[in-house]
This record gives structure tokens, C-alpha cells and sequence, in this order.
């Protein structure tokens, strides 16, 4: 979720990769929207802080 965000949209990093200059990316998707953001950025709570996921077990 991105920080200080009011709509509160839950992002889920659907692809990691690194560029042809070394930074490693993650897409994130929502719904129909994309971001793509460096692992940097998406590490920095200034920008984005993680969701506590629940896994239910079989």
C-alpha cells in the first residue's frame, strides 16, 4: 500500500526483474492499474509499506 495513501489501494508485486543498469524493479498491479517502481522505493516506507497477508492452512 502506498504511505499516507487515503484510498488505501492494496498493490501486489506481480513481476521482479533488473534493468540493463543493474537497479532491480518490481511491477505492481491493482486491479487494472500498473506501477512500476524500484525494489528501493518499493523497500522505503516513506513510499510504501507492507500489507500483513493472512494465509488460511489446509
Amino acid at each position: 500500500m502506498k504511505a499516507n495513501d487515503q484510498t488505501r489501494k492494496v498493490w501486489e508485486v506481480s513481476r521482479l526483474w533488473t534493468t540493463v543498469d543493474g537497479v532491480p524493479h518490481a511491477r505492481l498491479v491493482h486491479q487494472h492499474e500498473t506501477l512500476m517502481v524500484s525494489v528501493g522505493t518499493l523497500n522505503d516506507q516513506e513510499f510504501f509499506v507492507a500489507v500483513p497477508v493472512i494465509r488460511s492452512e489446509p
